[in-house]
């Protein structure tokens, strides 16, 4: 008789442990969704309502669980202070945006993040009449925008990777991109 109660009270345990775990994922996912729709909307506000998305951003920056949400919110609120004419308060917004991109590590969402950043810093340098001084920045968004990390042989199929060695053994190399 224990030896049942014992069996079901760990499988009720099991399942309470799995539903929690699943449970935090869709709550993860659904902030992120959230996150997703109040971004689109705000970037469609930028140059017709700028409080409305100033507000939006605000609510972003309290559902954000990681500083590159939080710097994506305020690469919208530097847009928005470049499309009210306030170009210190955007450019201050840029740097502290580019200063975060340097020190990290290259993946998709700062590379993103790096690209957009720079890309503002050149409207702003052509907003405020320096367009030579825009020429870099754009520059720099471009590359950015187009940098992709080099996988490893180990990250692709089976197949690619028995391709990649097969034309380094014939001296051949190839890098994927």
């Amino acid at each position: 008789m224990s030896t049942i109660i014992n069996r079901v009270f760990f499988v009720i345990l099991v399942y309470s442990l799995i539903s929690c775990n699943t449970n935090k994922q869709y709550k993860k996912a659904d902030i992120q969704q959230k996150i997703d729709s109040i971004v689109r909307i705000a970037e469609d506000s930028i140059t017709c309502n700028i409080t409305f998305v100033h507000s939006q951003v605000d609510s972003v920056m309290h559902l954000a669980q990681d500083s590159v949400q939080r710097n994506e919110a305020n690469l919208l609120d530097a847009l928005s202070y470049l499309a009210a004419d306030s170009y210190d308060t955007a450019f201050n917004y840029i740097k502290h945006i580019l200063v975060f991109c340097e020190g990290k590590r290259l993946n998709p969402k700062i590379n993103n993040l790096n690209a957009k950043a720079n890309n503002a810093l050149g409207i702003y340098f052509q907003r405020i009449g320096n367009a030579d001084s825009a020429i870099s920045p754009l520059q720099k968004s471009l590359s950015a925008a187009a940098f992709r990390p080099k996988r490893s042989a180990a990250q692709y199929s089976d197949k690619s990777s028995r391709c990649i060695s097969n034309e380094r053994r014939c001296g051949k190399h190839w890098t994927i991109l």
